[in-house]
């Protein structure tokens, strides 16, 4: 800059001398000439490019270097990050990707609707008389309470009072709980909780029995003539 000054003056200074103005005024073409390729070429730069800071964080016995982010600077690549997108990523060759990247759409099977179960029956498989006893006793003693209207003490123990309630729904019921086992006297009841009183309970609990077959009758009933009453 100091030089570039002193030519303007030189070529400013009022001389006879011809020779003394054209190189003065070559002096000057030739200094804009240098000025403009000292602008673009690195030769010329007065300062460098900037580097990218590395992080630091302070620790007790001096300080600890951040390792940069992993990244790809190839400019090939299709997940190219340049400098001026993160100035600190560090180039790392693995993470290129070259060509289009594309998109896989996994299909997967919907999920198939698991059948409904059946609610569990509230009357068990076993066959009661008089002088049982047990659980199952109660809940056939809670399903004459319901069916019947009756009031049956819960106590799972089939006394009289129980046997009572079982011979009023075989009446009730008679023609798919008696009549089947015999046609000519479809009347009489027994009082036992067996294969068509339990069955027929079951119907009008909401069950499905399984079909029976009646000793002495070579028949089988699959309780669908059952209906409440």
């Amino acid at each position: 800059m100091h030089v570039f000054v002193f030519v303007l003056k030189f070529a400013n200074m009022k001389t006879n001398t011809v020779r003394t103005k054209i190189f003065g005024a070559i002096l000057i073409v030739f200094m804009i000439l240098v000025s403009s390729i000292g602008a673009t070429h690195p030769a010329f730069a007065d300062e460098e490019e900037p580097q990218p800071e590395i992080p630091m964080v302070a620790a007790a016995g001096g300080v600890i270097i951040i390792s940069p982010t992993p990244g790809c600077r190839d400019p090939q690549a299709s997940n190219y990050i340049s400098v001026q997108q993160s100035a600190w990523i560090q180039n790392t060759p693995s993470l290129c990707i070259y060509g289009t990247a594309k998109t896989v759409t996994v299909e997967t099977n919907s999920a198939t609707a698991l059948p409904t179960q059946p609610a569990l029956c509230p009357l068990s498989d076993t066959y009661y008389e008089l002088g049982d006893s047990g659980d199952g006793v109660k809940k056939l003693q809670e399903f004459l309470n319901s069916e019947m209207g009756l009031s049956i003490p819960l106590t799972g123990y089939f006394g009289p009072i129980t046997e009572a309630g079982v011979r009023a729904f075989q009446q009730k019921y008679s023609d798919v709980i008696i009549k089947p086992w015999n046609p000519l006297y479809p009347t009489g009841s027994t009082g036992r909780w067996y294969k068509l009183t339990l069955g027929t309970a079951k119907v009008l609990s909401g069950c499905t029995p399984s079909p029976v077959t009646l000793e002495g009758t070579n028949t089988t009933w699959d309780f669908s003539a059952v209906v409440k009453k």
